[in-house]
């Protein structure tokens, strides 16, 4: 299956400890020391003033993700890690192409760029080998390069990734929540990770890069879409045979359509940076207390403020079909006889999957619900075993399922834990806590949690080189079933320490 190189990996993979609460652009060389001389100040004025002159927002400039998922003229930070959706980082851009990118994001007010993992980093860019290339023309590579040969691999901070060394044409969609800019020059984000894409046109590379880009929704939003409309029977469907569904192209509208509707839900954008912000421009690394950061990442919380009932309720009112400009649904439209893009991306290897059922995995047959069940009694397990109940991610105990959704093990302490918190959350001053509800459509919940759980993991030697694994994964069954393969071999690690 696809997942086997998967797992064989897994047992092999190098012990390698690192933190990204602060992640750096690519110039490794920087002494992160900054001169804050009253002659500094004056330079950095004069740069700002320029700045101001220099930039200027135009319709050219804008970046806006369209109901079909497509989204023009985005600009890529292309470094050498892998961003999940549903994640939330801040980032230190010192390099001058990035802050030249980030000063245009900023200012054209749209907030989007996108994260694309590129080994090396900024120092493979122009370099033969490393071109950014379309989804297409990745595709066409791949086919020509299989010549029975044994597949080539990247190792990048010490770990392998089951990718090439060529950059990757899969990334992450992130929107800018908060920034600051230091007095050295230096820009202080803080991005949260929306969900993937593919590049589908390349424009530029230098300064830095641009592409025309196209969000990739999971098997089961388009399943589900597809299920709404009546386009498809879900339970009848096997994975690879729906990537043959003549729909295709018109359920991968509907999904991305659903995605933005779920935006203001699933995304709280009120999360600001624990960092002074009186306007002045004038940070030093003194004021970035990484303590205080660690309140911010790594997790998206979910809107306090938005519910999932409203967004539910324009849904149920027919908003989920993609209407073109005469008001005639697309799903009525005539048949699409193109070879969809899913299967395209999945035939060439550039996404992962399906996984065929195989004797020798026992959950290889296991339904998504079994899936996501025996995933939260690991989680649960890896708590008791870590005594990690009062350092749990909020964000993450928000997407244990609705109570009696599932029948728990008498040992199992998540639900109490979520129940705690709630409560806890009622204090004045308190950290707010969001569990989603019953309103929340289940296949996204799932979605959320196959790709923000592995960060528990992301430290311990198998799950070092599961990011890029996990987002190219297009399923969440399948990435469902990765990731609670790992968490077995964690478990399973961590409770012989005690034997």
């Amino acid at each position: 299956s696809a997942l086997h190189g998967v797992r064989c990996s897994l047992a092999h993979a190098p012990r390698r400890s690192f933190s990204r609460i602060l992640s750096m652009s690519a110039d490794e060389n920087d002494d992160g020391e900054s001169d804050c001389t009253d002659d500094s100040r004056e330079r950095m004025r004069t740069i700002r003033a320029l700045q101001d002159a220099f930039y200027s927002s135009s319709e050219e400039d804008e970046v806006s993700m369209q109901p079909d998922g497509s989204i023009a003229s985005l600009p890529l930070w292309r470094v050498s890690w892998t961003e999940l959706p549903g994640r939330s980082n801040v980032l230190i851009v010192h390099e001058a192409r990035y802050t030249h990118m980030f000063e245009q994001v900023i200012r054209n007010g749209q907030m989007l760029f996108g994260h694309l993992r590129l080994p090396g980093g900024s120092n493979s860019i122009g370099k033969q080998g490393y071109e950014l290339l379309s989804w297409r023309d990745e595709a066409e590579t791949t086919q020509q390069s299989e010549d029975g040969s044994e597949a080539e691999y990247c190792y990048t901070d010490d770990v392998q990734e089951h990718s090439s060394c060529r950059s990757a044409c899969v990334g992450t969609l992130m929107k800018i929540v908060d920034y600051r800019r230091m007095g050295d020059g230096k820009m202080l984000l803080l991005v949260q990770a929306v969900d993937r894409f593919t590049v589908s046109n390349p424009i530029q590379e230098l300064p830095f890069s641009v592409a025309d880009v196209q969000l990739l929704p999971d098997y089961e939003e388009m399943e589900y879409c597809l299920a709404q409309q009546q386009q498809v029977q879900a339970s009848n469907q096997t994975w690879y045979s729906f990537l043959n569904n003549s729909n295709l192209t018109k359920a991968r509208h509907m999904a991305t359509s659903e995605q933005v509707r779920w935006l203001p839900y699933e995304f709280d954008n009120s999360v600001t940076l624990p960092v002074r912000n009186d306007g002045s421009d004038d940070l030093s690394p003194a004021d970035v207390v990484g303590s205080a950061l660690k309140s911010v990442v790594p997790h998206v919380p979910f809107s306090s403020s938005v519910s999932a009932s409203e967004l539910l309720l324009l849904t149920s009112e027919g908003h989920l079909e993609d209407e073109d400009d005469n008001g005639t649904s697309s799903a009525q439209n005539s048949t699409d006889t193109t070879v969809p893009m899913e299967k395209l991306l999945v035939d060439s290897g550039i996404l992962l999957g399906p996984s065929e059922p195989d004797p020798s995995r026992r959950r290889s047959s296991f339904s998504i619900e079994q899936l996501e069940r025996e995933l939260w009694i690991f989680v649960n397990e890896w708590v008791e075993v870590n005594n990690a109940m009062s350092s749990f991610p909020p964000e993450l105990l928000a997407l244990l399922p609705p109570r009696d959704t599932f029948d728990w093990p008498d040992d199992f302490i998540l639900e109490d834990l979520a129940t705690t918190m709630a409560a806890a959350s009622q204090l004045k001053g308190s950290r707010p806590f969001v569990r989603v509800t019953g309103d929340y459509p289940a296949h996204r919940r799932r979605k959320r949690l196959s790709y923000v759980i592995s960060a528990l993991t992301d430290h311990t030697p198998f799950g070092l080189g599961m990011p890029s694994i996990l987002l190219e994964i297009h399923s969440t069954r399948d990435r469902l079933e990765a990731v609670l393969d790992v968490f077995e071999f964690v478990n399973t690690e961590r409770m012989g320490e005690f034997s």
